[in-house]
């Protein structure tokens, strides 16, 4: 259900977890047990992030009421606020808030907030539950919870039971320890989707207890998805050997941490370190019909093995053109390292190389449309563009076009915003970069070339100017990521 960075003990052949403890692959790889189930939840040929009538208020209202009985409290629930959204990329979702009211739950005191349900709006589904009273899931502390990580997990199944019994069937227990002990005061549970005996990690239910087991938190993602036909798949064993020879190992030294002395107090640990060999996994994986290695990213498979690029030795921007070129992202036809870059082309390269450091950056706002009238949602790169603009690099708009060129002062522009300094460039003052030629700009965008001037990232030719309305070339485009992924991670 993740992506845990694996270490190989040189001696002895083991396999270590990335805190130092002997595991089996198997535990990594997949998860043993599964028996097979059919989900009745799945619709086959139902696109994500389809437009979905939405229930009734009364419906909802009373979806939030159940389930706040279901926790012991009684009273009517209220609506709270306009609604909001949540965008991951793939999956829109429209939530609805209630919350109780403060005089009618019993032990729920005034200075207390009220304990809050999301609706999903679409399917009037409970999509979370939170109360402020319980717990934070971040708090550390030094009593040992009530409940043990086994005592948390059936408490949290039959919990899923019933406020969602249809789902019960359908999900598998992480594999990876849900709680350090000596790490905090709650103990959160979580479980993967299975759909057909197979795990989908994009959907999840998670519930966190507080130290006397009550219930503070609760999140149930659960989407219509479409899926590819189960025909005849490669055995497991296949899939491990294929992974193995297809993902690469590095040498590092690292520190053991013996958890029995706490998850936060093992970092500080005085044992030497010791060399191990680290399995390089990046979010890959094996297509279990054609035993084809690919990577997983945007919810659509990306081929892992695609035919080399030659970048000209002696280029100019030969070095960061090749890093470009290790990442499978540059045009395999017809490659000019001076030619003119297309606009999908640049946001494959932002959100492929700075996806994993920028994290989630906000959701697409709309009703679940492509962000653009020009994308349409069979367009190969659909995903990957609402992602873009759910990470805020871009503004949906009327169009994007995707194959036409883009300038220097646009990309600037795109690339501080993947670096989170939109804030900044956009403040009512002018930051006044060094270049020429900028007289036609706006202010907003006089200041994203001055930021990227003063990390280093630009710089103006031997007159002075920048060029800002000339289209960007792909060895510009690679020195200017070069220069910036740095910094980024550590953002």
């Amino acid at each position: 259900n993740c992506a845990p960075s694996l270490r190989i003990d040189p001696v002895s052949g083991g396999i270590l977890t990335s805190d130092g403890r002997p595991a089996l692959l198997q535990d990594f790889v997949l998860l043993p047990g599964l028996t097979p189930a059919v989900s009745d939840a799945v619709y086959a040929g139902t696109p994500a992030m389809s437009p979905a009538p939405q229930v009734s208020p009364e419906v909802a209202k009373q979806n939030a009421e159940r389930f706040f009985q279901v926790l012991g409290l009684s009273g009517q629930a209220v609506l709270n606020g306009g609604g909001g959204s949540g965008y991951d990329g793939v999956f829109y979702d429209k939530l609805q808030s209630y919350t109780l009211q403060s005089d009618t739950g019993p032990g729920i005191q005034p200075e207390q907030q009220a304990p809050t349900v999301e609706i999903n709006a679409s399917t009037g589904e409970i999509a979370s539950y939170f109360h402020s009273s319980g717990a934070s899931m971040s708090s550390v502390g030094t009593v040992a919870p009530a409940l043990t990580t086994d005592q948390a997990r059936s408490k949290a199944l039959a919990f899923i039971k019933r406020v969602s019994p249809d789902k019960a069937g359908q999900i598998v227990a992480s594999n990876q320890p849900n709680y350090y002990p000596g790490s905090g005061q709650s103990v959160p549970v979580s479980f993967t989707r299975l759909i057909n005996g197979i795990p989908f990690p994009r959907d999840d239910i998670s519930v966190i207890f507080d130290q006397s087991g009550a219930v503070v938190n609760y999140r149930c993602d659960w989407h219509q998805v479409a899926l590819a036909p189960l025909g005849k798949i490669i055995t497991a064993d296949q899939a491990r050997q294929i992974l193995l020879q297809n993902t690469p190992l590095k040498a590092e030294y690292a520190w053991p941490m013996p958890l029995e002395q706490g998850y936060f107090a093992a970092q500080a640990s005085s044992a030497p370190a010791n060399p191990v060999f680290v399995l390089d996994y990046q979010g890959g994986g094996v297509a279990a019909d054609t035993g084809q290695p690919v990577k997983t990213g945007f919810g659509i498979p990306l081929a892992a093995q695609q035919p080399a690029v030659t970048v000209p030795p002696d280029h100019w921007a030969s070095v960061p053109l090749d890093f470009l070129a290790d990442s499978h992202l540059l045009p395999v036809e017809e490659f000019n390292p001076d030619g003119a870059v297309a606009r999908r082309e640049v946001l494959r390269v932002l959100v492929g190389c700075f996806g994993s450091m920028m994290g989630e950056m906000g959701g697409q706002p709309g009703t679940g449309h492509s962000a653009f009238g020009d994308v349409a949602r069979n367009d190969p790169d659909y995903s990957l563009i609402q992602s873009a603009v759910g990470r805020d690099i871009l503004d949906p708009g009327p169009s994007l076009d995707p194959d036409g060129t883009i300038t220097r002062a646009t990309f600037v522009r795109w690339l501080v915003r993947a670096m989170g300094y939109r804030q900044v460039a956009e403040m009512p003052a002018n930051i006044g970069p060094n270049f020429s030629d900028l007289q036609q700009l706006s202010g907003s965008e006089r200041n994203y070339l001055a930021i990227a001037e003063g990390l280093g990232i630009i710089k103006g030719d031997a007159h002075g100017m920048f060029r800002p309305d000339v289209p960007l070339t792909w060895a510009e485009l690679a020195t200017m990521v070069a220069e910036a992924a740095p910094r980024l991670q550590t953002l």
